[in-house]
C-alpha cells in the first residue's frame, strides 16, 4: 500500500509545516495544502490523490481525485473544516487518510458584532451632522436676516442725522444773513 503525509500548509505567503502553531485561518484567505506519497511502484506521472475537505457537522465541501501534490482552497465561512487525503497507487489501492484541521474564522471587520454597532455609530454620526448643518443654516439666515435689519436701521439713522445736519446748516446761514 501507498503512504502518504502532510508536508505544509500555506496561507497567502506564509508557510507552516508544525501544524499545531497553525493559526486561524480567515475567511477570503487562500489555504495550499501540500502532500508528499511513498509509492515506488506507480510511475510519478500517473500518481493520483483523493483529497476531501469536510466540514464540522458532517458536511462534505468538495470532494476530488487530482493528480497534484497540492490542494488550494479559498473558505468562504466560518467553521471547522478537516482536510484529509489519501493516495492511491496504480493498483487502485488507497494508503491510510492523513488529516489536518483547522478553524477558519471572519476577519474582525466582518463581524456582525463589530459591523453592527459600527453600523449605527456611523447612522447616529450621519443623523448628528444633518442635525447641526440645518441648525447651523437656520442661524446662519438668522443672522444674516438681523445683519440687514441693523444695516437698515444704520442707514435710516445717517439720513436722518444727515437731514438734522442740512437743517441746521440752513438755521446757521439764517442766523448769519438775520444778524448781517
Amino acid at each position: 500500500r501507498p503512504g502518504i503525509q502532510v508536508r505544509s500548509v500555506q496561507l497567502d505567503d506564509d508557510t507552516y509545516t508544525d501544524f499545531s502553531a497553525l493559526p486561524v485561518v480567515k475567511t477570503g484567505r487562500r489555504v495550499a495544502i501540500q502532500y508528499q506519497e511513498t509509492d515506488l511502484k506507480t510511475d510519478p506521472d500517473k500518481r493520483q490523490f483523493l483529497c476531501r475537505l469536510t466540514r464540522s457537522g458532517g458536511g462534505t465541501v468538495t470532494s476530488a481525485v487530482i493528480g497534484q501534490r497540492r490542494f488550494e482552497w479559498t473558505p468562504r465561512e466560518s467553521g471547522t473544516y478537516t482536510f484529509a487525503v489519501q493516495a492511491i497507487d496504480r493498483d487502485l489501492r488507497y494508503s491510510d487518510p492523513q488529516r489536518l484541521t483547522f478553524t477558519v474564522a471572519a476577519p474582525w471587520y466582518a463581524s456582525a458584532w463589530i459591523v453592527a454597532p459600527a453600523a449605527g455609530g456611523v447612522l447616529a454620526l450621519l443623523i448628528f451632522s444633518s442635525f447641526t448643518g440645518w441648525r447651523y443654516a437656520v442661524h446662519r439666515r438668522e443672522v444674516a436676516r438681523l445683519r440687514d435689519q441693523v444695516l437698515a436701521q444704520e442707514r435710516q439713522a445717517r439720513e436722518s442725522l444727515e437731514q438734522k445736519n442740512r437743517e441746521l446748516l440752513e438755521a446757521k446761514e439764517a442766523a448769519e444773513v438775520a444778524n448781517r
